[in-house]
């Protein structure tokens, strides 16, 4: 195929529900799920589409006997906030959850995750306030390439699909081999048998604040700011503003939003929204392993706090955290730096294994 790279494609505009299929009588809008009272399901294999932005969209895994439950297969879901994904297995879906299935032809993993891409692009403005309606997602646009005939060309669809794929596993595999070769394995001792000790936030950590940025003013750029998701390693938007909130290096903490309690390492340079807490080492140079231990060790909290309870500078502060300590009853950072290493040695090794299987 010549037409591998997306400048040299025609572009064209289509409406979603020129592509994907309707329902009703009046064909105006997408399937959806339905409201059902978790405690009329039952535990089973089944996966359950709702509204989240994680795990796929996958909230947890139940029988489908019941009489409200809608069922599909081979589709793409896209939430009322916008989280899209791709579902090849069978799942049954929760209300405000959208089901797109192509008309013209089968849906795979390369030609959907295409489609994900153009369907965000368009529906990244959805929130509680600007909800994405069953019958609104079909009159918006995406951008598609297409083919002679002027339809959309989703043998070149899967072709990128695959390449890109190629690509990204390539890229992965040499950065896997050099961090193997940059990491040395220890024998620790395990985490159940390690010396634990309550200490408080403040403590370990120098908190600071982010700095509210209203979209309005936001330049666009290649500057990450950091917002209160609880995905895209708390990615919001890409700016080329500038403001005290400026960091690297650094463990990003919401207190605020569907994340609360939720952390994301950040090495690269980037700004903070005034939902999102900034935490430095005071007694140990911040790296990405130790912050990357603390991350598993704040979100063990997220169960306290809520919209009425949140994880504010103050509450963080305050909340005791359990950490391995030394002999010294000090925190043994280089515990927990190691054994992070360890644990990211064992998933590479891996991840080589069954790419090369």
């Amino acid at each position: 195929m010549n037409k591998m790279n997306l400048e040299d494609l025609e572009w064209k505009e289509f409406k979603i529900g020129e592509i994907f299929k309707l329902e009703d009588r009046e064909q105006k809008q997408v399937p959806t799920g339905a409201y059902i009272k978790k405690e009329y399901l039952r535990k089973g294999s089944v996966p359950r589409i709702t509204v989240t932005s994680t795990n796929n969209g996958i909230d947890d895994f139940w029988e489908t006997e019941h009489k409200n439950n809608r069922c599909f297969e081979n589709f793409i879901s896209v939430s009322f906030l916008g989280n899209a994904f791709y579902h090849k297995y069978k799942a049954s879906l929760d209300m405000k959850v959208h089901v797109l299935q192509l008309k013209d032809t089968k849906l795979n993993k390369y030609i959907a995750n295409f489609l994900i891409t153009a369907i965000k692009n368009n529906t990244k403005d959805s929130s509680y306030g600007n909800q994405l309606s069953s019958t609104d997602l079909p009159r918006k646009s995406i951008l598609l390439p297409i083919n002679n005939q002027g339809n959309p060309d989703y043998v070149v669809m899967e072709e990128l699909g695959k390449k890109k794929e190629r690509e990204l596993i390539d890229e992965y595999v040499t950065f896997a081999k050099v961090a193997l070769q940059q990491i040395n394995i220890t024998s620790l001792v395990p985490l159940e048998e390690k010396q634990w000790k309550p200490f408080t936030i403040n403590k370990i950590f120098t908190v600071l604040s982010g700095k509210r940025l209203e979209s309005y003013n936001m330049t666009l750029g290649e500057r990450p700011f950091i917002g209160a998701t609880d995905s895209e390693n708390g990615i919001t938007n890409y700016v080329s503003n500038k403001n005290e909130s400026l960091d690297k290096n650094v463990l990003g903490v919401n207190y605020n939003g569907n994340g609360m309690a939720i952390s994301f390492y950040h090495q690269y340079e980037c700004l903070f929204s005034d939902d999102v807490k900034r935490f430095h080492l005071k007694e140990y140079p911040d790296n990405k392993y130790v912050l990357l231990f603390f991350k598993a060790i704040i979100l063990q909290q997220k169960p306290k706090y809520n919209y009425g309870y949140k994880f504010n500078g103050t509450r963080m502060k305050r909340q005791i955290i359990m950490l391995p300590a030394n002999d010294a009853g000090n925190p043994d950072y280089e515990y927990m730096e190691q054994y992070i290493k360890n644990l990211m040695i064992k998933k590479y090794k891996a991840y080589l294994e069954y790419v090369e299987k």
